[in-house]
Parts: C-alpha cells; sequence; structure tokens
C-alpha cells in the first residue's frame, strides 16, 4: 500500500520587533538582594556547620547588601566599595517579565503560558533610576504562623522615587506592540514588583505607571 504523501510544513520567518518602554514608579520600590553574609548562613545550615557567634548588627551594610549594583550594559557587578553618584542600580528583568505573564490573570481571554513565548524583556537587569535610602520595619522570624515568632528589625533598601526604561523583543505575528505595552500597564497595578508588592502580599508596594 503506497504511503500517503503529506504536504511539507511551511514556517514563515518570525517578525522580531523591538519596543522601548519607560516607567515611573508610582509607589515605593523595596528590593532585597541576598548578600553574601546572608548567603554564606544558609549554605553553613545546609551544611550542619556549627554557628557562627554573631556581633552587632551593622543596618548600613544590610542595607549596602539588598541593593543590585549593575554596568553601563546592564549587567550585575560586585558591590562598589560605597555608593557614589556614578552608581548605578538595578533590578533583575525576569521580575518584570513574570509580573507581565501573571498578569494575563486580569484577561478571560489570555493564558499565561502562552504569554511566556511572545515577548521578551532584553538584558539580565534593568536600570532603576533614583536614589536608595533605608528601610527599617518590624517582622517576626521562625514562627510557624501568624503572629508567631521572634519580633525583629528587617533592613531593606526602598527608592522611593524611581522609574526605569524597559527594552523589549516581541514576535509582531502573534502580539502587537500595544498589546505589550497594555500589559505592562496592568502589571504595574495589579502585580508589581520587588518586596511588598499586591501579587505577593497584598502591599501596594513596587507599581509603577507607563510616562
Amino acid at each position: 500500500m503506497a504511503k500517503e504523501k503529506r504536504e511539507p510544513i511551511i514556517i514563515q520567518k518570525p517578525d522580531f520587533r523591538n519596543l522601548k518602554v519607560k516607567i515611573r514608579g508610582i509607589t515605593p520600590l523595596q528590593v532585597h538582594r541576598l548578600g553574601k553574609k546572608l548567603q554564606q548562613e544558609f549554605e553553613d545550615r545546609d551544611q550542619n556547620k556549627p554557628k557562627k557567634k554573631k556581633g552587632p548588627r551593622d543596618y548600613n551594610v544590610e542595607f549596602f547588601d539588598s541593593l543590585y549594583y549593575i554596568d553601563e550594559n546592564n549587567r550585575e557587578i560586585a558591590p562598589p566599595k560605597k555608593i557614589t553618584a556614578k552608581t548605578r542600580f538595578g533590578f533583575p528583568a525576569s521580575g518584570i517579565k513574570k509580573a507581565m505573564v501573571y498578569a494575563a490573570r486580569q484577561y478571560d481571554n489570555l493564558k499565561m503560558t502562552e504569554l511566556k513565548g511572545r515577548f521578551f524583556v532584553i538584558g539580565e537587569f534593568i536600570h532603576i533610576q533614583g536614589t536608595p535610602e533605608i528601610d527599617k520595619f518590624w517582622r517576626r522570624i521562625g514562627g510557624k504562623g501568624p503572629g508567631t515568632g521572634t519580633p525583629d528589625i528587617g533592613i531593606r533598601a526602598v527608592f522611593k522615587s524611581w522609574s526605569s526604561e524597559i527594552l523589549f523583543k516581541y514576535n509582531a505575528d502573534v502580539i502587537s506592540a500595544e498589546s505589550v505595552a497594555n500589559l505592562l500597564a496592568t502589571a504595574g497595578q495589579a502585580v508589581g514588583i520587588g518586596e511588598d508588592r499586591p501579587d505577593k502580599n497584598g502591599n501596594s508596594y513596587g507599581q509603577w505607571e507607563i510616562i
């Protein structure tokens, strides 16, 4: 019996385009990079190494370690010796992409799995334009439920006023530039980035609008 002849599958060349969008924070952006000191503490704990005796906390060091530092190409670099007017701060670009994918839940006709391959944020980090400040807040650690645990002071960096320019690559065959921008705007209201964002615990940090 002769085999049925099948027509070859023709795949058109994808229409990839770039899109640059500037956003402005409408609520503070709180960042919490995991510094080397904390990383070492977690590694020691996993390896059952004896706990080292802790000295007094240095809030300024914890603040310094909580920031992401980037170069002119928006790639992460080792923390500088001190913060100056030329210091560039960043935030993982994956946070923007995830926020936009999660924002798809706001629309009945969008599926998160379909969106993942339709657009990308170019670069490892986005440049956060703004001046970071130290943010102290009360928290409980080591608890097993709400209201339990030992009271403790948390230290993070916060940008009370911030903006960023985001560069996208998108497939114009399956999504428009307007849709990418609108999804970014929705993510800025409904999801956010950083700590205490709407999508994480219902707070309002890390929200933005398109300029």
